[in-house]
Parts: C-alpha cells; sequence; structure tokens
C-alpha cells in the first residue's frame, strides 16, 4: 500500500511524503530502517513495522499526520515527544529517536519505537473473552502492577491523554 502525506516546508509551501512498505527512514546515527508493513493506525499518524538493516532488529515506527493546525500545535507535539524520549522504564515503550521533521525534511516527522511483539491489552481481553477464560488473581496482580508502575513513569515527565487497552502492549511477558 501506498500512502500520501502533505507536509509543510518552512516556508508553509505543501509538499508530498510518499509512505509505502520498502521505504527506508533513518535516525540519527544514519541506520537504515525499512518499513515492512502497517500495524495501526492513530489520531497522530500510522505505526509500521521496520527492520533495522544493520542488524534485522525489528522496531515499531510511528509516521506523524503533519498537518497540525498551527504553530503552538506543532510546538506542544514537539514538547511532548520530547519529553516521551526522556521516559526509561521498564513498562514504557522506548523512544529510540524522534524525526521532527527538519533533519531529513523529505521524510517528515516519525518516531522510531521500542516494537511490542506480543499485541495489545486489547487482544489479550477479547482472545481471553473468547475462550471465556478469566484471568487467574495473580495475572490480574500483574497486570494492574505493570500498568501502575508506567502510569508512574510516564507521569512523572507528562500527561498520558489516551489511555486504553489497545494503546497498553506487551513486549515479551513485560504490559507496557
Amino acid at each position: 500500500m501506498i500512502y500520501e502525506y502533505i507536509l509543510l516546508d518552512s516556508m508553509g509551501r505543501k509538499e508530498k511524503m510518499i509512505i509505502f512498505e520498502g521505504k527506508i527512514v533513518y535516525d540519527e546515527d544514519d541506520n537504515e530502517y525499512c518499513l515492512e508493513k502497517q500495524i495501526g493506525e492513530g489520531g497522530f499518524g500510522k505505526v509500521y513495522l521496520a527492520k533495522r538493516k544493520s542488524d534485522n532488529k525489528k522496531f515499531a515506527i510511528k509516521i506523524l499526520d503533519n498537518s497540525f493546525s498551527n504553530e503552538k500545535a506543532y510546538t506542544s507535539f514537539i514538547n511532548e515527544i520530547t519529553l516521551a524520549s526522556k521516559i526509561s522504564s521498564r513498562n514504557v515503550i522506548k523512544y529510540e529517536y524522534t524525526h521532527t521533521g527538519e533533519i531529513f525534511k523529505e521524510l517528515g516527522p516519525y518516531i522510531i519505537m521500542e516494537y511490542a511483539d506480543n499485541g495489545s491489552l486489547e487482544e489479550t481481553l477479547v482472545r481471553q473473552k473468547k475462550i471465556e477464560r478469566q484471568f487467574s488473581n495473580e495475572e490480574l496482580k500483574n497486570i494492574f502492577l505493570n500498568l501502575a508502575k508506567g502510569m508512574k513513569d510516564i507521569n512523572s515527565k507528562l500527561i498520558h491523554r489516551d489511555i486504553k487497552p489497545e494503546n497498553i502492549l506487551w513486549v515479551g511477558e513485560i504490559l507496557k
């Protein structure tokens, strides 16, 4: 699939950015990440599964919709990703690199993040309901402790405004 994004350059002129499977994006060390497939979509943009070419490690890359309504909205977004990239916690998805659209101008804004390989809490809840299996007390305790730790660490830097089961992800057996 091919997606077309409209970017605004520094003069406010519209430019097109084409995103497709196989597209390459970069981090600050010029590592190449190849977009493999779209794995999600949200209010800020689309999320792709990608592999870093140097070691084939998987990452999630959020390609952000650059249609900010004004300079204040863009500045707010930059502040939020700057703060989010400073969070270091076992229970929070790690931001590996945030691109504001300034360095690789033809690519627009994107975030290279830790890849959650075991899906979302929402998918887990749906599976449990489908097989009519309740969580054990130990499983529930683990889920709530992971959630509380992650939210405490996030809220030490910023306020998360979109808490829902589809945004809570499993990396291995750890909930983030």
